[in-house]
């Protein structure tokens, strides 16, 4: 029976009586239902707004610069308050970054500018709560300055990129409470950090492809197989190899001894790190967890219909992954887990300063400047250019 509707006067007396962090409680259980219940709770009144909007951003996406530009400039808005008095009345101050409840942040922006850079720096309080972190090994680089001043430490996280892998410093606060990783790297910078130097690793998957050369396949198959040997925590190595039903002789032989480990698991298919992400992000079925039901099939005792079924399973996940690809598009450009470049792979033009930062630009001025003038200043124009 629902008293609200039974006895309005009723209900109301005994909501009025209920103390103010059970009727508290209750907003945020209603809030966590949905998302369209928690922004109609916001219309209640201002203080309820205030109380609800923290827990509205759980899931944080950040796929274009101006999504970052646009939720930073929310997030703290400068309004000009023309008659102080009537500050309190008409204006309602945001809440603290830090009384947001984010779980999960996704940043995939394929560029660096430092105008993002500055924008995540100013929302970082706001992300002491994420468990969960999707970012390319640029923007991890582009914003290390931050996330070492700030408590981020997820637990599980994906490292993508799009087109060339990057090095990384493992050795960096943001990995120390990371269990499960789906990367695009396992080497870092000169300090020859690697996903070794992982404390609390227990799950890690990579992908690679074949028709690398043998020598990069020695050189990823003999780190793999120093990660079994010497990490004390880890439980499942997923290897997922675009090899089909046909096993590619180069890799075949490299990763014969890897066969009676039963932490390594190889599927020959290559993952959508985005889908593989979103089931992360809602709390379905992993890629780890796709990969003990890809060893059961082995353990089946009709193992001579094994080869079928598992022809079965890939042309399944393909064609899931196809339909998810023309149902949710990328504006970023398709995510990338691949350890090895991608062939044919162009870097995207440098920043100015990268290209020798705004003298060089004036240089370039200067000489188009001086080559129109007289030819006895032409020497002194190819001097400083």
């Amino acid at each position: 029976m629902n008293l609200a509707l039974c006895c309005p006067p009723l209900f109301s007396r005994l909501w009025s009586r209920l103390p103010v962090e059970l009727i508290q409680e209750i907003l945020l259980f209603l809030a966590s239902i949905s998302t369209r219940q928690a922004c109609q709770l916001r219309f209640i009144s201002k203080d309820v707004n205030r109380l609800i909007v923290p827990h509205l951003f759980r899931d944080v996406v950040f796929n274009t610069t101006e999504r970052i530009t646009r939720f930073s400039s929310s997030l703290a808005p400068r309004r000009p308050v023309l008659i102080p008095a009537l500050k309190k009345k008409f204006i309602s101050m945001p809440p603290n970054l830090s009384d947001y409840h984010v779980e999960s942040l996704t940043l995939v922006v394929n560029k660096r500018l430092p105008s993002i850079e500055l924008a995540l720096a100013s929302m970082a309080p706001m992300f002491n709560r994420v468990r969960k972190l999707a970012i390319t090994g640029e923007q991890l680089l582009a914003n290390a300055h931050w996330l070492r001043r700030y408590p981020l430490r997820p637990r599980f996280m994906m490292i993508i990129h799009h087109g060339r892998p990057p090095l990384l410093n493992f050795h960096e606060p943001i990995f120390d409470q990371v269990t499960h990783l789906y990367t695009s790297s396992l080497f870092g910078h000169h300090n020859r950090s690697s996903v070794l130097d992982l404390p609390n690793l227990t799950h890690l998957c990579v992908t690679a492809r074949r028709g690398v050369p043998q020598s990069t396949i020695n050189e990823i198959t003999a780190f793999l197989w120093r990660l079994l040997a010497v990490s004390p925590t880890l439980k499942s190595l997923v290897f997922c190899l675009n090899t089909g039903p046909a096993p590619d002789p180069d890799w075949s032989v490299s990763l014969k001894r890897f066969v009676d480990d039963k932490r390594f698991v190889l599927i020959p298919y290559h993952p959508l790190p985005r889908m593989q992400w979103r089931n992360i992000i809602l709390g379905r079925m992993s890629i780890w967890d796709k990969a003990e039901n890809w060893r059961t099939l082995d353990s089946r005792p009709d193992w001579r219909e094994t080869p079928k079924k598992k022809e079965m399973v890939v042309e399944a996940i393909h064609n899931e992954q196809s339909a998810f690809q023309q149902r949710v598009r990328c504006p970023e450009g398709e995510w990338e887990a691949d350890l090895v470049e991608r062939d044919g792979y162009e870097p995207p033009d440098m920043d100015p300063d990268q290209r020798g930062g705004f003298l060089g630009v004036i240089r370039r001025v200067v000489c188009v400047s001086l080559s129109s003038l007289k030819g006895f200043i032409d020497p002194f124009c190819f001097w400083w250019c």
